[in-house]
């Protein structure tokens, strides 16, 4: 299952001016792939936006728990406030929806791959 960690931090705890911070995260990117493959989380991608303090990190992980194990032992929220999502991609939304219509159903979650009905009509 795709999950999406968003990382956010201050202008205080950036990584790129922040000495303590910068080697936090040097020695996290050096262990992510280890500490990865240890918990069975792929690493699909990365991406930033600097001037504000965000990252973005995509990975296909049995379930929440094992990202949040490789965040943790990673210390990415040392400097860092974190949030896991499970995510679909838009092809898996689009088949979601086309069902959703068809079925009539107005409101639903997915959690790991299966549809969870909840105060629909």
């Amino acid at each position: 299952m795709l999950h999406m960690i968003v990382m956010t931090h201050g202008p205080d705890t950036c990584a790129a001016v922040h000495p303590e911070a910068g080697e936090m995260a040097r020695n996290a990117m050096d262990q992510m792939n280890d500490e990865s493959k240890k918990h069975q989380v792929e690493f699909k991608g990365g991406w930033t936006y600097p001037p504000g303090h965000i990252m973005y990190i995509v990975v296909d992980a049995p379930n929440a728990h094992a990202v949040s194990n490789v965040v943790s032992e990673l210390r990415f929220f040392f400097w860092n406030t974190v949030t896991i999502q499970p995510i679909l991609t838009l092809e898996e939304a689009m088949k979601l929806a086309k069902w959703a219509l068809q079925a009539k159903i107005t409101c639903s979650s997915v959690i790991n791959n299966k549809l969870i009905l909840s105060h629909c009509r």
